[in-house]
């Protein structure tokens, strides 16, 4: 499974490098002086790996490692406040069971739509600490149609066609032993919470949390995938990773600004779908 990234062990409060470098991030200027704009703000690639446990008829125990890569852009606010602003570019994901694989078409992650939030970036004794709640992602399915509250049926008010494929809610496909390529139709509200450190200006690492997740299956191709399992998140192999890239940088140019850690489902090669044309990837 794909293991989180080292967090550096926090070095002695007061040590002149770190004051060095929470000066650089924060633009930290001596009284009176004009507060220099903050280093932060720019271009980023940013990856976050959820981990879920789960029990799939047909397939059993499921633990699934879900990675989804990200352009942010962070904007410093006239009051010094830090706004990100990211666009999901794919999902990945790797499974403990080899014999079921999962993947996103294209359309499903375009459906995604980009999240806008609030970062604090506060220096402390072991150095800069970083901390978001990142917005709500909901899709397949419209708040304002439903009234709320998530559709539970195919029926319910509030589906949409979201990835503009003709069938309701969102496509993700599976391929099976003995059952061949399923497509199963789902909505989606999810939440996760990032905590991490600084490692230096143009490297950030931490945990992830899933602060709320609640899946449900509309329907599939084959009936007997068309069925709900409870999702059980497992923060202790959640994480996430933000690395500085150049301005201009797009979805497209994202893995040659920053190659994906080595060993993560995004470094792997995407097996070959020619009737869906997508990579390997795993419903969040």
């Amino acid at each position: 499974m794909l293991r989180p990234p080292h967090v550096p062990a926090l070095p002695p409060a007061g040590a002149r490098p770190l004051l060095l470098v929470l000066g650089a991030l924060l633009g930290l200027t001596p009284a009176g002086a004009a507060r220099a704009a903050s280093p932060m703000a720019g271009d980023w690639r940013f990856d976050v790996v959820v981990s879920t446990q789960a029990r799939v008829p047909i397939l059993g125990d499921v633990r699934v490692q879900t990675q989804k890569v990200m352009l942010a852009h962070v904007d410093e606010q006239p009051d010094g406040s830090l706004v990100q602003q990211h666009t999901a570019c794919a999902m990945y994901a790797r499974s403990n069971r080899k014999l079921a694989e999962t993947w996103f078409p294209p359309s499903f992650v375009s459906a995604m739509r980009d999240q806008r939030y609030t970062i604090t970036a506060m220096p402390e004794a072991g150095g800069l600490h970083l901390h978001s709640q990142v917005s709500p992602v909901v899709i397949g399915w419209d708040p304002a149609l439903a009234g709320g509250g998530m559709p539970r049926k195919l029926d319910d008010p509030g589906v949409i066609d979201a990835d503009l494929d003709g069938e309701p809610g969102v496509t993700v496909h599976v391929r099976a032993p003995l059952f061949g390529q399923i497509s199963i139709y789902m909505v989606q509200s999810s939440q996760t919470s990032i905590d991490g450190w600084a490692k230096d200006t143009d490297t950030i690492v931490g945990t992830a949390q899933l602060d709320h997740l609640d899946q449900r299956t509309l329907g599939a191709s084959n009936r007997l995938f068309a069925t709900n399992v409870p999702l059980a998140p497992d923060d202790h192999d959640s994480w996430f990773r933000m690395v500085r890239v150049p301005t201009g940088t797009t979805c497209a140019t994202l893995d040659a600004a920053s190659p994906p850690l080595a060993g993560s489902p995004a470094a792997d090669a995407a097996p070959a779908h020619d009737d869906v044309g997508a990579s390997e990837a795993s419903a969040p």
